[in-house]
């Protein structure tokens, strides 16, 4: 764009001023729009630069939110809960078992195991290891050589008391003759829950008679018949939860926003003037202080602005390095704005619209 002869004058007093005439041949001073003059001088015939000239940057926009601090570490996951699933056991007795003292409570052996997984059983005392819900198969022969029918009674104790509504009952028909016994299997079934681990289970009974007894078959080209067969299994399908750990501590949140604070005089920084916002109501001086006084985390920024009129500066401690353009160190005007941020251990880079 060609501008010869084009004469410049009442323009806008922010940019440059050169009078109420404008341009004439010869050269002139050029002001800023207060006054303030500019190390140029401009004619009809060019410009003239007579000094260096300090373009300030445009203060650069406020940094994006800080990273949200790292999450504290998990607590432990709890112990699972002993779950009684796959629980099951069958056991049995190989001997003969007869009424001691009739009328009288008579706990019934066990001696074999067929296979077992989390029960177990001592002497007919069954143990179970993990709390649930349990079914429970019970098949007796019993035999009475006793010239009368005689009575049985069978129930179980849990935890070795009686356990309510356990109890069968049932009447032995009398002997076939003195060398035959009458026989009869008694088989019953239970559904009960275990609360605790290492429940127990027994199986108790008693007759009218001594010439009543459990009976075990040898077999003769079959299987053998135990004289007591009982069947365990879980019917829950998981044991309870165990508690969950505790959580870990939450990490510290960063700042998402920068806060304000209005001061004057001389302010010593703090860690806590991280991200602040500092308007300057009077005379102010900054003093940046050393990583051994206040340990302000690299990348660290701060920004100032002149709020009155009174002279506000920036300046390190003895041991901080502020770079500057020029050194200068101080808001130019009124409004003028700065910003310092944190690049090493004791340096600092100092922006904005300074001066000397």
């Amino acid at each position: 764009m060609d501008l010869t002869n084009t004469r410049i004058q009442n323009t806008y007093g922010g940019v440059m001023n050169v009078g109420a005439t404008g341009f004439t041949g010869n050269f002139q001073q050029i002001t800023d729009g207060f006054g303030t003059p500019m190390p140029m001088e401009a004619s009809t015939s060019g410009i003239n630069f007579t000094g260096n000239v300090y373009v300030n940057g445009v203060t650069g926009l406020i940094g994006s939110s800080g990273t949200s601090g790292t999450s504290g570490t998990s607590g432990n996951d709890g112990r699972d809960g002993a779950g009684a699933t796959g629980a099951y056991a069958s056991f049995y007795s190989s001997v003969d078992q007869a009424i001691a003292v009739i009328n009288t409570p008579q706990k019934v052996t066990l001696n074999g195991t067929t296979l077992s997984e989390r029960i177990t059983q001592s002497g007919g005392t069954i143990t179970i290891q993990d709390p649930g819900i349990y079914q429970m198969l019970t098949t007796m022969l019993i035999s009475n050589l006793s010239g009368s029918g005689e009575d049985v009674r069978v129930w179980l104790k849990f935890n070795s008391v009686d356990y309510p509504n356990s109890s069968h009952h049932i009447t032995l028909a009398a002997r076939k003759s003195a060398s035959v016994p009458s026989e009869q299997t008694l088989t019953f079934g239970f559904v009960g829950q275990s609360l605790n681990v290492n429940d127990t289970v027994e199986i108790y009974w008693e007759s009218t008679s001594t010439d009543v007894s459990l009976q075990y078959e040898t077999g003769v080209g079959k299987p053998d018949a135990a004289s007591v067969n009982v069947q365990l299994q879980s019917v829950n399908t998981a044991g309870p939860t165990g508690a969950t750990g505790a959580a870990g501590t939450s990490g510290t949140s960063g700042t998402n926003y920068m806060t304000t604070a209005s001061t004057s005089g001389t302010v010593n920084l703090v860690l806590a003037d991280h991200n602040k916002f500092f308007t300057a109501t009077g005379a102010s001086t900054f003093v940046i202080p050393t990583n051994a006084s206040v340990a302000f985390p690299s990348g660290s920024q701060m920004v100032f602005t002149r709020g009155g009129t009174g002279e506000v500066g920036i300046t390190g401690a003895v041991g901080v390095t502020l770079n500057s353009s020029n050194d200068y160190r101080s808001l130019k005007n009124q409004y003028s704005g700065a910003s310092i941020v944190k690049t090493g251990t004791d340096t600092w880079y100092m922006f904005g619209e300074l001066k000397a």
